[in-house]
């Protein structure tokens, strides 16, 4: 059913056009890094969909912005192919006027399927990547370089395709906000 979704996604979006998205949906900045803490991962299983584990991953940049408007974001890497951003919920606006920029990463895994996620600052501005793969004895998060063939795809703005009920996508949030 996940993958069919996606397959419908990565369509819609060939359909679109596929030229680059408007530049006013996403105002980068050029931090130079940030990254996840692998080491305070937590994952769970999901209480209401018992073959979904929750997982959370903090992370920051060191950058503060002087106004508001430049965002960062995660981009989601499906197993079937492509990159894909919702600028509802995986773009995130810096810390102002000084950083650093705290942040959390909250995400449903089914068992059975891999993600690429990369925290970036535009469109083609990989910082950091990870890996994510959900099986029967819960789910693992682990570092992957940027430049990996898992997360080498382009990556896509894409308004409104995660549903805020989907209980396997990504939300990027800041540290005091969400669950997990």
């Amino acid at each position: 059913m996940i993958k069919a979704m996606l397959v419908v996604v990565l369509a819609a979006a060939n359909l679109t056009g596929g030229g680059p998205p408007d530049p006013t949906t996403w105002i980068g900045y050029p931090c130079p890094s940030g990254g996840f803490a692998l080491a305070a991962v937590s994952v769970a299983p999901d209480p209401e969909h018992p073959d979904v584990y929750r997982v959370t991953v903090p992370g920051s940049l060191p950058c503060g912005v002087p106004e508001s408007g430049p965002r960062f974001g995660t981009a989601v890497f499906p197993e079937a192919g492509g990159g894909f951003i919702d600028p509802e919920a995986e773009l995130l606006g810096y810390a102002t006027p000084t950083g650093p920029t705290p942040f959390r990463l909250l995400g449903g895994m089914a068992t059975g399927t891999k993600v690429g996620l990369c925290l970036m600052t535009d469109l083609t501005t990989r910082l950091a990547c990870l890996w994510v793969v959900a099986d029967l004895a819960g789910a693992r998060v682990t570092a992957l370089p940027v430049d990996a063939p898992e997360v080498a795809a382009p990556v896509a703005v894409v308004p409104g395709w995660i549903s805020p009920s989907c209980a396997t996508c990504w939300n990027l949030v800041g540290p005091d906000n969400g669950t997990g």
